[in-house]
């Protein structure tokens, strides 16, 4: 078990293992979560990922964008369709 003690302010450091296991670098942040078990504390930006991730499953299969390819294509289309409508008058 690792502790930490709360100082004036109710600032707190980290101990250097707690940082590993968050995979917390300086200047990232840390989300608290409370539940039936208590309160926990995770890095914030990949609690923001995994969110973004859950949300959009499946999202690229109703798209039809089964491969690596697929999905390259689509960019391509994209970025050609961007092009020719931002140097459409330009030309």
């Amino acid at each position: 078990m690792t502790q930490a003690k709360i100082a004036d302010g109710g600032k707190m450091t980290l101990p250097p293992e707690v940082r590993n296991w968050l995979q917390l670098k300086d200047g990232d942040r840390v989300s608290f979560i409370r539940d039936e078990h208590g309160v926990r504390m995770v890095n914030a930006g990949i609690l923001a990922l995994e969110k973004a991730q859950a949300a959009l499953a499946g999202v690229a299969e109703q798209a039809g964008l089964d491969s690596e390819e697929a999905v390259v294509r689509l960019c391509r289309e994209v970025r050609r369709e961007l092009y020719e409508e931002r140097y459409a008058n330009n030309g």
